[in-house]
């Protein structure tokens, strides 16, 4: 539905991350970090630069202002 009209759960759909021990070892993902980030709000449109964030990818499409966990991470030098 138009957003103007769409029902609430239409318009707040949670969010579930699970990283695995190993990915967030090479990684270095703070989580405490992230588990921070729980309740901040976001939009479908920080799903695609969050996620090329995690799987660091370098791409000039990245916004690093719209990746919801950057800052929670280790940087790729």
């Amino acid at each position: 539905m138009p957003y103007a009209i769409a029902p609430e759960v239409q318009k707040h759909i949670p969010m579930l991350l699970w990283l695995s021990p190993r990915y967030q070892q090479a990684f270095a993902v703070d989580t405490a970090c992230v588990a921070g980030k729980g309740q901040q709000p976001v939009s479908q449109d920080n799903l695609f630069h969050s996620v090329l964030g995690l799987l660091d990818i370098e791409t000039q499409v990245y916004d690093a202002k719209l990746d919801i966990f950057a800052g929670c991470r280790r940087s790729s030098d």
